[in-house]
Order: structure tokens, then C-alpha cells, then sequence
């Protein structure tokens, strides 16, 4: 399945001849229905279409960011394009601006020629992606104002500020259905709510690189695909190890080589001395646990050769500063 058949899914649209709710309002509301996934009770994520009495008809959408009904009042927010404060926040539109809004109702004054008419759900699940992943892509917006003529700067959230309804949403819009002249500058609130829900599937369904934590332990994605298993990784300056289930190692780990040890944040510990049950390791400018050797002081003064044993052990009683260097070596 293709992200742009993943939009078509969430949005109930026909990967044929549409992504979703349309650039119109009434023909979203219209949409919504038909799926039989219009109704009147606001949810994380959902499309909230509002009714003009000016023009007796649905005119303006946003998206739910949060609702909940306390003392039989519904408390929601939303962020919407196309908005503004002041008279634009009564009659919903052409505002200009993409921003934050609260608002109080009862559930009777939902539907019909109400303020708010409905609410249109999207198809959240694996297959195309979460209510949350689609308003964090919202909120990314909240500033953006439309442009005057500057398409150079669609992505621009404040550059060529103006009334022209020129904004990046109508232009994708305009050429993902085909017709660029007519919605690259037409009113953009659906335009908004529907290039989000793209952005967010998109997001959901891009391969991951770098670190993701699971409840195992973390992983680490590699690019093109598939995690680290049973390997090295070099990152940031620092080694790291995976077992074969792809979960970062920690404390001892034995390769063919010998004995390493992993500090709690994942990276191979080098040059020191690690502590453990009351006894003393050394592993050294490779990460390899030092055995049979002498581990040269470090300290001001007349060398001290520590000893350690064939497991690793530190054993003071063999210290010593004469040590024997034609028999046996000195990590490093």
C-alpha cells in the first residue's frame, strides 16, 4: 500500500478520484457520511466542521486536539488554517492563520445550524497512522500565515505574509487532484486539516534510522532497513554491541576476542578499571578485558605494575614495581 493510498484510508476518500474530504466543506461533511463516520461527539483527531448562518451552510473545519465532557460541558481545542482572532474567530473563516482555539459547549448544541455541525473520524490504526502522529503535524503548523504571491516561500511559516490564500497546503492540494489553478488560492482549511493526515501517514510509515527504545531495551535502526544484530555499531564517538534479537548489551560481553564491558548507557568502556562484586578489572585502549598481564600505574611518581590473572582479576599480592617485561606484557 502507498502513503497515498494510506491517506485515502484514513481520510474515507477513493485512492481513485480523491484523498478524503474535500477543499469544500459541505462535500467533506458529505463524505464523512457516506463512510458512515460523521456524528456529533468531538475525539482526538477528528474533523470538526462549523456552520455559517451567513451562508447557511458548513464553512470551516479544524482539528481536534483534545475534548472532554465535565459537568455535562464539552471543553475542546482545536487548531484550524484559515482562522483568526477577533471577528474571524466568529465567522470562521478567511482569517488567514493557522492557530489554537478553545471551545465550550453542550452536547445539544451540536448538528443542524449550530455552531458546530459535526465531527468527521478519521480511519486511525497501523495501516495509515495515530490520532496523536496527526496532531503533532497540526501543531508543527500553528503559526503559519497564508502568503500574498511568494510560492518560492510556501514552506515559510511567516515569510510574504498576505490576503491571497497562497499557502503550501493549497498547492499540494491543488496538485495531488489535478487542478493546481483552482485551489492553490482558495480558502485553505480543509486544505490544511487533509495535508496534515498526509504528512502524519507519511511520518508513520518512513523507515526509522538511529535509536528506538522498545520495553526489551534499545535497538538501533539501520538505515534501509532492519536492526543492528550480533554487531558493533560506531556512534558518536563511542562503540556499542547487539545481541541476535537486536537489544543493546550491557555489562560483560564475550566475543571471540574476549571479554568487554559495556557501561550502562550501552558504550564500550575503554582504558579503565571496572568494579564489580568487590573485585577489579581492567579493559583496555581496544575494550578488551586484560588478562595475564600487567597494568602499569597511572599516578604521579615510581611506576606501580598491578597484576591481573587469567579471569581479569586484579590480584595485589603480585604487584609489583620490578616486573619481569620479557615474560609478560603490559596492557595497554
Amino acid at each position: 500500500m502507498t502513503n497515498y493510498e494510506r491517506l485515502c484510508v484514513l481520510l474515507c476518500g477513493d485512492p481513485a478520484t480523491a484523498i478524503g474530504p474535500t477543499a469544500y466543506t459541505p462535500s467533506g461533511v458529505a463524505q464523512w457520511k457516506r463512510a458512515g463516520r460523521y456524528g456529533k461527539t468531538p475525539s482526538e483527531g477528528a474533523f470538526v466542521y462549523f456552520y455559517s448562518t451567513n451562508l447557511g451552510r458548513v464553512s470551516h473545519v479544524e482539528l481536534v486536539v483534545s475534548a472532554y465532557l465535565q459537568n455535562g460541558l464539552y471543553h475542546m481545542e482545536t487548531i484550524g488554517g484559515n482562522t483568526g482572532a477577533g471577528k474571524n474567530e466568529t465567522e470562521f473563516r478567511d482569517g488567514g492563520k493557522c492557530i489554537q482555539k478553545t471551545y465550550e459547549f453542550l452536547p445539544s448544541q451540536v448538528g443542524g445550524a449550530n455552531r458546530i455541525n459535526g465531527f468527521g473520524y478519521p480511519k486511525f490504526g497501523a495501516e495509515t497512522c495515530s490520532a496523536q502522529q496527526l496532531i503533532e503535524e497540526a501543531k508543527r503548523w500553528l503559526g503559519y500565515l497564508e502568503k500574498e504571491h511568494s510560492w518560492s516561500d510556501l514552506w515559510d511559516k511567516l515569510a510574504d505574509p498576505g490576503d491571497n490564500n497562497c499557502t503550501i497546503f493549497g498547492k499540494w492540494y491543488g496538485d495531488t487532484v489535478g487542478d493546481p489553478k483552482t485551489y492553490t488560492c482558495a480558502q485553505w482549511c480543509s486544505m490544511f486539516c487533509c495535508f496534515c493526515a498526509k504528512e502524519a501517514v507519511v511520518k508513520a510509515h518512513e523507515d526509522p534510522t538511529g535509536w528506538v527504545k522498545t520495553e526489551a531495551g534499545w535497538t538501533y535502526q539501520k538505515a534501509g532497513g532492519g536492526l543492528c544484530r550480533d554487531e558493533w555499531l560506531h556512534y558518536g564517538g563511542r562503540w556499542y554491541v547487539f545481541n541476535a534479537a537486536g537489544i543493546m548489551i550491557t555489562g560483560w560481553f564475550r566475543s571471540k576476542e574476549g571479554w568487554y564491558y559495556l557501561a550502562g548507557d550501552g558504550a564500550m568502556c575503554s582504558s579503565q578499571w571496572i568494579q564489580e562484586n568487590g573485585k577489579s578489572y581492567y579493559v583496555t585502549g581496544t575494550g578488551l578485558m586484560a588478562v595475564n598481564c600487567y597494568v602499569k600505574s597511572k599516578t604521579p611518581g615510581p611506576a606501580v605494575y598491578y597484576w591481573v590473572g587469567e579471569d581479569g582479576v586484579w590480584l595485589p599480592e603480585w604487584d609489583t614495581m620490578t616486573p619481569d617485561l620479557k615474560k609478560y606484557y603490559v596492557a595497554i
